[in-house]
């Protein structure tokens, strides 16, 4: 998977599939979403809005996919792959 980065306000970033691409592939998915004022880093950035959506696969803990909006979300999303 390759992660990619949209730099605007707020910043977008994506590794894998996304809800979208799952439906159309036929692949079944659970979604887990957070809050990103749930990470430290975005509390001491003063920068805690946005979120992370997390696709895995139904009762297993394969990722299918990560999206991730808000402050430096492309930066982010280099941590997890």
């Amino acid at each position: 998977m390759i992660p990619w980065a949209t730099f605007t306000d707020p910043e977008v970033a994506r590794v894998g599939l996304n809800e979208q691409d799952a439906t159309n592939q036929g692949i079944a998915y659970e979604v887990s979403r957070y809050d990103i004022a749930d990470l430290d880093r975005a509390i001491a950035d003063s920068e805690a809005y946005g979120f992370i959506k997390v696709l895995t696969v139904p009762c297993k803990d394969k990722i299918l996919g990560v999206t991730l909006v808000g402050e430096h979300a492309g930066d982010l999303i280099q941590n997890l792959f």
